[in-house]
């Protein structure tokens, strides 16, 4: 029986770099409100209009835009 050679050929594919981003500090702003901020101020809305359901997502654009535009 004849041996059959395994191939010992490796990938030469490049590694994708696993290092993280750092996070913004306080001084640096971001580009975008977190969703803690959103969804707090989408909750203020609906407090605003007497806790009626069935806008909750305008609320959330509104919000979001509101953050975004600061």
């Amino acid at each position: 029986m004849a041996k059959e050679k395994k191939s010992s050929n490796k990938s030469t594919a490049t590694k994708k770099s696993t290092a993280k981003q750092a996070a913004p500090t306080a001084s640096e702003p971001t580009a975008q409100p977190e969703t803690t901020e959103i969804r707090r101020r989408a909750y203020e809305f609906y407090c605003e209009r007497g806790g009626q359901h069935g806008s909750h997502e305008a609320d959330w654009y509104r919000a979001e835009s509101e953050l975004r535009s600061k």
